[in-house]
């Protein structure tokens, strides 16, 4: 699930009607890779973006007048497993534990226009920042290497 808050007077306060379910399946907390990767707010405050990693989707939530989400998103599949994604401007930089970054753009109806995807050389990227005219992404420890890793793009 998705939960919208209010901060009033210094305090969070669930907003009332604020929580929407991503369908995901289990009575507990799902397991790491079946959770989802990122959740946040396009820019201008219109959508909010969820991505999921192994179920391969990036859901899209209309953000309404009353601060509340729309009852159900607009789901984008995508078979190379979002992970985190930042924004530039209006245009969606999204990275993926399949190897690639791509930049992508969100809809006014929520729906997400993919980019060519470019190779980033990482084996599970999960984070990506932004600086300037460049992108960076980074991996945690793998088993072999136990170090970070990181590539840089130039957008």
């Amino acid at each position: 699930n998705v939960t919208g808050f209010t901060i009033n007077a210094g305090r969070l306060h669930r907003l009332r009607g604020g929580t929407r379910t991503l369908g995901l399946t289990g009575t507990g907390p799902p397991a790491f890779l079946a959770s989802p990767a990122e959740v946040g707010c396009t820019p201008d405050g219109r959508h909010l973006i969820v991505t999921g990693k192994t179920n391969s989707f990036i859901d899209t939530f209309v953000v309404k007048g009353d601060d509340r989400l729309s009852a159900s998103p607009v789901q984008t599949t995508d078979a190379s497993v979002p992970f985190a994604f930042a924004f530039s401007g209006t245009q969606l930089d999204l990275v993926n534990a399949a190897g690639n970054i791509a930049t992508s753009r969100v809809n006014a109806h929520g729906t997400i226009t993919q980019g060519p995807p470019v190779a980033d050389g990482q084996a599970a990227a999960c984070c990506i920042a932004l600086a300037g005219d460049y992108a960076y992404g980074g991996q945690a420890a793998d088993a072999t290497s136990r170090r970070t890793s990181g590539s840089a793009w130039r957008r």
